[in-house]
């Protein structure tokens, strides 16, 4: 089952997103933690998109769900800023405290440790991240 919405990219519009998301995580035959998982990473691939993409500016977000057994595929996407977030990354050093650490850049670490795959493309003016998770 493919489905779509689009959203404006405001803070104030998040709650509404991760209820279209949780709805359709309901359906899925998978635990508890594993959704609670798929929420976690929409939520913060979300305030990403929210805080960066369009650099104050008020754009849209559109999230596209496809279930293709055994495989569920969130997709994000926006038309801010071309930022592909998989270049660069580098995992956190652990022996540095919490306090030390640099701002930022722990968020796709953490997303690639809770889902199967992650995916970026920019495709005629679009940021494009794709996020899938077994589900079967």
């Amino acid at each position: 089952m493919d489905d779509k919405a689009i959203f404006d990219a405001e803070i104030l519009h998040l709650p509404s997103m991760l209820r279209w998301i949780r709805d359709k995580l309901r359906e899925l035959p998978i635990t508890a933690s594993d959704k609670n998982k798929l929420e976690v990473v929409s939520e913060e691939i979300l305030v990403n998109i929210i805080r960066y993409a369009y650099q104050g500016k008020i754009g849209k977000i559109e999230i596209l769900w496809a279930e293709k057994k055994p495989l569920v595929h969130i997709r994000f996407k926006d038309f801010g800023t071309p930022f592909n977030p998989l270049v660069n990354e580098k995992p956190p050093i652990k022996s540095l405290s919490m306090d030390s650490k640099d701002i930022g850049g722990l968020g796709i670490f953490f997303i690639k440790n809770l889902v199967d795959k992650i995916e970026y493309r920019h495709e005629n003016g679009a940021n494009i991240l794709t996020v899938t998770k077994k589900i079967a």
